[in-house]
């Protein structure tokens, strides 16, 4: 039985936008529980009130060496280097929703890949695609143009390993993104339970 929900995709398609209003839904407030990271790349320090709570929300921030030692301690389900910051989840943080709850989380290629082994069977993956101009669209519109060049990369690199998800989810419009998502969960996650 499919018990994770993970959304994928490169920096600007939509995908933190989408799982959060997944999560504001009927069915995700009654079923899911979003899997924060924990990260090593600072907090936001730009956007309105609302992304700056939702950045606290989602991440627990640490230091390198802190986030080295969890390494070491083999704390995390997957974890991953993103644009010079460390990401991950830790497999106490799944384990202990899966107890009670559906688990929803946002994850890049890298960490479905190392996720997938340790859940087998229980991984629902939805990718968001979006055209790479869109994306330098919306990262410019957000502000992140210090990096774009190396985010292109990526988002190529994650556009070509698309097909490794299950379902893949064409930018469209907010709503209707979230209307296809909810469609995909109900059939996919909710119709066994």
């Amino acid at each position: 039985m499919k018990r994770i929900l993970v959304i994928s995709g490169p920096s600007g398609s939509g995908k933190s936008t989408l799982l959060e209003r997944f999560l504001l839904t009927e069915i995700g407030q009654k079923y899911f529980v979003r899997i924060p990271s924990v990260t090593t790349r600072p907090p936001r320090t730009t956007g309105d009130v609302d992304d700056l709570k939702r950045d606290r929300r989602n991440y627990r921030f640490v230091t390198r060496r802190q986030f080295k030692k969890l390494i070491a301690r083999g704390v995390f389900a997957e974890w991953a280097e993103i644009h010079g910051h460390l990401y991950g989840k830790l497999h106490e943080h799944i384990t202990v929703i899966l107890d009670k709850r559906l688990a929803a989380m946002e994850l890049d290629v890298q960490g479905l890949k190392n996720l997938r082994p340790q859940f087998p069977g229980q991984i629902l993956a939805v990718f968001m695609e979006a055209s790479v101009e869109e994306l330098v669209e919306r990262l410019n519109k957000r502000g992140n143009t210090d990096d774009i060049e190396r985010r292109k990369t990526t988002a190529l690199f994650e556009l070509q390993n698309a097909a490794d998800y299950d379902y893949r989810i064409q930018s469209v419009t907010q709503q209707k993104s979230l209307e296809i998502l909810t469609e995909i969960v109900n059939r996919e996650m909710l119709d066994h339970a």
